[in-house]
């Protein structure tokens, strides 16, 4: 199988040690005013504190690369339902907020924003779905397409419908390793 692959100074930007610039950095690339961490603070706070706040986070930072894990109780997340309107009456006049650790999600958009420039490089063309500037939807649409083409030209030919729904409820993270190490 031929992957296609980065090059070996992208690989070691990947796994570079993180900066406290880069951490402020991807704090401000988050929801300012979203929904606050179980904590109850808002992105916003985190970055207008940031002068005291700095060292505990880069703590937590630190610790991460060096162990290769986030505490557990960092990683906790809490689902708020939030009313849609005045009265509630059923469960869909409510809204699930997810309440994350800020901390958490902004490990996570480091290794995100490290990624993002390399993407192109591994990411097939053909693939529409979660990549800027590409929709979902066309590939539904050159589906569809190719259907009426069959119809229309009056050609034999087989649908195939598959179901991917549970696809990706089990992960085998040895082969995620083996094929990340590949790339």
């Amino acid at each position: 199988m031929n992957l296609r692959q980065i090059s070996i100074e992208s690989a070691e930007s990947i796994k570079a040690q993180i900066t406290e610039e880069e951490v402020l950095a991807a704090l401000k690339k988050l929801g300012q005013n979203g929904a606050p961490g179980p904590d109850g603070f808002q992105v916003s706070i985190i970055v207008k504190c940031w002068y005291f706040m700095k060292t505990d986070i880069m703590r937590v930072v630190k610790v991460f690369e060096d162990c290769g894990f986030i505490d557990w109780r960092l990683k906790f997340t809490f689902i708020i339902l939030i009313p849609k309107k005045e009265i509630v009456e059923e469960v869909k006049d409510l809204s699930p907020i997810s309440l994350t650790g800020i901390v958490y999600k902004d490990i996570s958009k480091v290794f995100a924003e490290r990624i993002k420039p390399l993407l192109h490089s591994v990411i097939s063309p053909h693939q529409t779905a979660f990549i800027k500037g590409r929709q979902i939807l066309d590939s539904i649409l050159v589906d569809n397409e190719c259907l009426d083409s069959i119809l229309k030209d009056k050609n034999p030919g087989i649908i195939c419908k598959i179901d991917l729904e549970k696809a990706f409820d089990n992960i085998k993270w040895s082969f995620i390793d083996q094929v990340l190490q590949a790339m």
